[in-house]
């Protein structure tokens, strides 16, 4: 027959199909997934034979796709309330996404896509629970190479790695100062702040945040790489041994490198890199959330008065 090759018979007379049919790829003949074969028998002196047909249907449950889930829990200055948890269609945005969540009030989520899906996790929006501090897209935070058989963090020192040329953990931790135990990836640095390694991540944490709302306010970058992606360059390329965000020279240094459109004075750029170093040494994180207190302060004052010294009206 048509498509006997595809077929075998026992010595009982029980026909089956050398490999599995699927409905979705017909291997008979005309692709129809009618498969039509004669069987002869013979008792060594008679004989006969008959056509017969096998046709093959769709089992609707196979078209399922099997899901698994993201798990894991978003923060900022602490956890982040009320944000939209996606993995990402557009760059840098949950928009057009197929898969979205929203993270609870100890920023906790748990995001159920397809078995088998990849890409970067983004978090957008929400709010600070401590101070209420709105977020908007412009603060969305990222996490590279999630995974879904363990719980994942999306924290400020993930979307600034994300943003930035490397993915190589150890180096970006040893740049800032980060105990090696701390896995960026799986561990919340909010979660024991009496643990040394967890405190100064979240001090990290803290400071990457304010230092990019900072640089935001005092000039807006028209082309190629934003304010994140220039602070993660910085970082893993300075020179020496320090590892502080305070670090005054650090801070002139990403000032005076920071934009080829970015030409503040001589003196915009010792004030601008007093204030904003002074302010990131003074950021600690403790069991009374003074990290979200930072935060609120950064993003509101300091902001406000960096940029007033860019336009002269602060001295």
């Amino acid at each position: 027959g048509t498509d006997s090759a595809l077929m075998s018979v026992s010595n009982s007379g029980t026909v089956t199909f050398n490999t599995a049919p699927d409905f979705e790829n017909p291997s008979d003949a005309n692709a129809d997934n009618v498969y039509l074969v004669t069987a002869n028998v013979s008792d060594g002196s008679a004989s006969t034979s008959a056509d017969f047909s096998v046709t093959v249907t769709n089992d609707p449950s196979d078209d399922a796709p099997t899901s698994s889930s993201f798990d894991g829990t978003m923060v900022a200055a602490g956890p982040v309330q009320g944000a939209t948890v996606c993995i990402q269609v557009n760059t840098g945005t949950c928009t057009g996404a197929e898969f979205t969540t929203t993270s609870a009030q100890d920023g906790t989520f748990s995001l159920t896509v397809d078995s088998g899906t990849t890409g970067v996790l983004r978090g957008e929006g929400g709010f600070d629970p401590v101070t209420n501090l709105q977020f908007g897209e412009g603060d969305s935070l990222a996490l590279g190479q999630p995974v879904t058989d363990q719980n994942v963090v999306i924290s400020v020192i993930s979307e600034f790695m994300n943003e930035g040329t490397t993915t190589n953990y150890d180096a970006y931790k040893t740049s800032l100062g980060i105990d090696p135990s701390f896995m960026i990836r799986f561990d919340n640095p909010f979660s024991n702040l009496d643990n040394a390694a967890n405190n100064k991540a979240a001090v990290v944490n803290t400071q990457l945040f304010v230092l990019g709302k900072v640089l935001e306010s005092i000039h807006t970058i028209n082309s190629g790489s934003g304010a994140r992606s220039k602070v993660s360059n910085a970082i893993l390329t300075r020179s020496g041994t320090e590892t502080s965000l305070g670090d005054t020279t650090f801070i002139k240094n990403l000032l005076t490198n920071y934009d080829t459109d970015f030409s503040p004075s001589s003196q915009q750029l010792i004030d601008l890199s007093s204030g904003i170093s002074a302010y990131m040494q003074k950021i600690n994180a403790n069991s009374s959330n003074s990290q979200s207190h930072f935060v609120q302060v950064g993003v509101n004052e300091l902001s406000a008065l960096m940029s007033a010294v860019m336009n002269g009206t602060a001295s």
